[in-house]
């Protein structure tokens, strides 16, 4: 849940931040500074420290081909591999989406990064619920069943006939978003050999 919830707070401030650069530069100024951002993350994730065995010897990383296998023949990994996959499509689409939503309802693009903003508020408030009150049961079924709801709640997108609906409807994806990325990242850990937890998460990813 706090995984997550670091995720939504980025998921508000990167929209609020492209809408607040390009409003006072331009669009092109806040897509490089985000690049930046993400060049700097990069390099931080590189200070960060190897893993160990209990005995405190380096942990010999498992091979990219072993886990590629292993998410093929493990069936609970298989199924939340092809639930993310799914999600992270439909997600991938959604800050476009909002774009030209934005400029159909109210002839404004610029209000796409305030819906892409709602989203992340409703993924922020899902993650603190998830955080407070914990998933219970099997990660591989509450991933089923969270990624329908994700689903649902995209859909509803297409039906909002005003922007005030439409800003409702992202919010609706991001809090349905958050218990999803949970019961994702239980299944991960969950269903992951140790040797290989770090390359699963990051395969998936």
């Amino acid at each position: 849940g706090l995984d997550v919830l670091s995720y939504s707070v980025a998921a508000i401030c990167g929209p609020a931040g492209v809408a607040v650069l390009a409003a006072a530069t331009s669009p092109l100024t806040a897509l490089l500074i985000l690049g930046a951002a993400a060049i700097v993350a990069a390099f931080i994730t590189l200070t960060l420290p190897p893993g160990s065995t209990d005995d405190g010897s380096r942990r010999e990383a498992a091979s990219v081909r072993s886990v590629l296998a292993l998410l093929v023949r493990n069936g609970p990994l298989r199924r939340v591999n092809y639930a993310t996959m799914l999600t992270a499509i439909s997600n991938g689409s959604l800050p476009v989406i909002a774009v030209v939503l934005a400029a159909h309802l109210t002839g404004r693009s610029t209000g796409g990064a305030t819906m892409m903003a709602l989203l992340g508020v409703g993924s922020l408030a899902g993650a603190i619920l998830t955080t407070v009150f914990p998933l219970r049961g099997e990660p591989d079924r509450l991933t089923t069943r969270y990624v329908a709801l994700v689903g649902i709640a995209t859909g509803l997108c297409a039906l909002a006939v005003s922007y005030p609906l439409a800003l409702v409807t992202f919010a609706l994806v991001g809090l349905a978003n958050a218990p999803f990325g949970t019961a994702t990242l239980a299944a991960r850990s969950e269903y992951a050999p140790p040797d290989a937890r770090a390359q699963v998460f990051v395969t998936m990813a």
